[in-house]
């Protein structure tokens, strides 16, 4: 069986620790930089200079491990050079796995910005509003009236004395409408709730303007809404309509998160070993992209994540039927998920070719896959007044998205779109993030870029489905993880799956190395770019190249050892 070290090359050898330094010098003379703090209110500054405290705290950790692991390979590739190889001491290795055991504690605490209550009212505030808000109410307001509705609601408590109201985002549309227009589209919001239903609703907003000021209501009505799929909605529509706001309940609730995400470590421990698990608590804590800033402490934004890490650990450990039906639970999440149970197939169907017939593991998968997804569609269509209807809202709305060029995807297609378009000064950036495609910009820029992502995406599909004939089954199904930057474009805080590929890096020094790598980088990036709009550009080179490199390790090398 191949060396570990046998990965390591000679110039990887020789630049890594060059490269280190480069990153750990711009990162220093970026904590220098004023980002025009001097144009901004104390409150902001302040939170400003917290955050970029924990992210210095966060690239700190990520370095850290990146020493761990890297250190220990490049010296017994130069050992492998010299010919004094030798086997590794216990109480060596014994140290290294407790120094990425405490890296791994101070990531998942870092993420949380080491427990600090970070928002005004002790969650993040908008995205807390958006999900409990939408799912308690969705039967009234469904996915597109929810800001026209809290607009009438605060009217109707008598809000508008005491601040002007905000513009509000159309839902259908994603455009702005003066609060004029927007109290006129709303005029039959009343009519949607039963009486003691619109009681409720107005109490519920007037329980987040108490912790409001009239900035967040601004921010917030100028968001983006509710946009869970319908299974989601179903789980959320049981919770909310149980636990009210301020109680004891919910404060546990806005926590949830926490504790799915510690469960899911323990998951990748029981199923991977302590070095992966490590690597993996560490890979998503120091994640800039999905950080605490975007989701952390909202209701349950990481359900997904933790359905689909638990799929694997159970595709891992070989208990097919339940991996499928945690598979299939977070595809009727978040969708892209969905490119997993895809990658299982994908392989089953490669060695069909060989066996001539489809693998126990493949057919025990689709049943749990498919029991669990029909229980969850019947769930989400009794759960709601919508009932069907719900799906093809959802789909309306997801189109919407799609079709939406924001600052904050992450993809092929954001990175090409843009390099070119901004490059050649066809595009621009509005104050809200939209990239907006100028009216003079030439017909054939369209077929240019869809060439370049063409160039990137073929290559990494011959990749994916060589590396297919050298993997197992959940190998294969944690290797998809690597297409979803290059098939589609998610928006950052959805690309904590960043942490699949530290579950495949067990017994692959390189991959550990990438994955660790990516992190730093992620972090320097915002670090040197802060509050500007190249950050993106940079998220979205790096978001491109970590896969391409993952792909192209496991299209070439040998079975990996087994990890510790």
């Amino acid at each position: 069986m191949a060396n570990a070290c046998q990965p390591i090359s000679a110039p990887f050898d020789r630049w890594a620790p060059v490269g280190l330094f480069v990153v750990l010098l711009a990162c220093a003379s970026s904590a220098y930089a004023d980002p025009g703090s001097a144009q901004l209110d104390l409150a902001t500054q302040r939170a400003q200079a917290l955050e970029q405290s924990m992210m210095s705290w966060r690239l700190a950790i990520a370095v850290g491990a990146l020493i761990v692991v890297g250190l220990p390979i490049l010296v017994r590739a130069r050992r492998m050079k010299q010919g004094t190889e030798k086997r590794s001491n216990a109480t060596f290795e014994t140290a290294r796995i407790t120094a990425l055991l405490f890296l791994a504690f101070a990531a998942y605490s870092s993420y949380y910005d080491f427990f600090q209550p970070k928002f005004g009212i002790g969650f993040k505030d908008t995205d807390v509003y958006h999900y409990y808000m939408g799912s308690k109410y969705f039967s009234e307001v469904g996915y597109f009236d929810l800001y026209h509705c809290t607009l009438m609601a605060l009217v109707d408590s008598g809000v508008e004395d005491r601040f002007d109201l905000p513009e509000v985002r159309d839902m259908r549309t994603l455009r702005m409408h003066s609060p004029e227009s927007a109290l006129f589209a709303a005029r039959e919001c009343k009519q949607q709730f039963a009486p003691e239903r619109w009681t409720s609703f107005t109490a519920d907003v007037a329980w987040f303007e108490s912790g409001f000021d009239a900035r967040r209501w601004h921010v917030t009505l100028r968001d983006h809404g509710y946009n869970p799929s319908p299974v989601w909605n179903a789980i959320g529509v049981a919770i909310t309509s149980r636990i009210p706001l301020g109680s004891a309940g919910f404060d546990w609730l806005i926590r949830g998160d926490r504790i799915l995400i510690a469960a899911a470590f323990m998951l990748i421990v029981w199923a991977f070993g302590l070095e992966v698990g490590a690597l993996s608590a560490i890979a998503w804590g120091t994640g800039q992209q999905w950080g605490y800033t975007w989701i952390g402490d909202s209701l349950l934004r990481n359900l997904w994540l933790f359905a689909l890490i638990c799929g694997l650990c159970m595709l891992r450990k070989k208990w097919n039927v339940v991996a499928g039906a945690f598979l299939s639970l977070s595809s009727m999440l978040r969708i892209f998920p969905g490119i997993f149970l895809l990658g299982v197939f994908l392989h089953a169907g490669l060695r069909r070719r060989l066996d001539g017939r489809w693998s126990t593991l493949s057919r025990e998968v689709a049943v749990g896959a498919i029991v669990a997804g029909g229980v969850l569609f019947g769930w989400a269509v009794v759960s709601s007044a919508w009932g069907a209807v719900a799906f093809l809202e959802f789909s309306e709305k997801i189109d919407v998205f799609t079709d939406q060029k924001s600052l904050n995807k992450l993809g092929v297609t954001s990175l090409v779109w843009r390099s070119i378009m901004m490059g050649t000064g066809h595009m621009v950036t509005g104050a809200e993030g939209q990239l907006t495609l100028l009216p003079f910009a030439p017909s054939w820029l369209p077929v240019a870029i869809r060439g370049v992502q063409l160039a990137v995406v073929v290559p990494a599909l011959f990749l994916y489905a060589r590396a297919l004939k050298r993997v197992q089954a959940w190998e294969a199904a944690t290797l998809s993880f690597a297409l979803i930057p290059l098939l589609s474009d998610p928006a950052n805080y959805y690309y904590g799956f960043v942490v699949c590929g530290a579950l495949l890096a067990g017994g692959r020094p390189r991959l550990q190395v990438y994955i660790l790598w990516s992190c730093v980088l992620w972090i320097a990036n915002s670090l040197f770019f802060y509050r500007v709009h190249q950050e993106y550009i940079g998220a979205c080179l790096i978001a491109v190249l970590l896969p391409l490199a993952v792909l192209y390790e496991m299209s070439r090398e040998a079975p990996p050892l087994e990890a510790s």
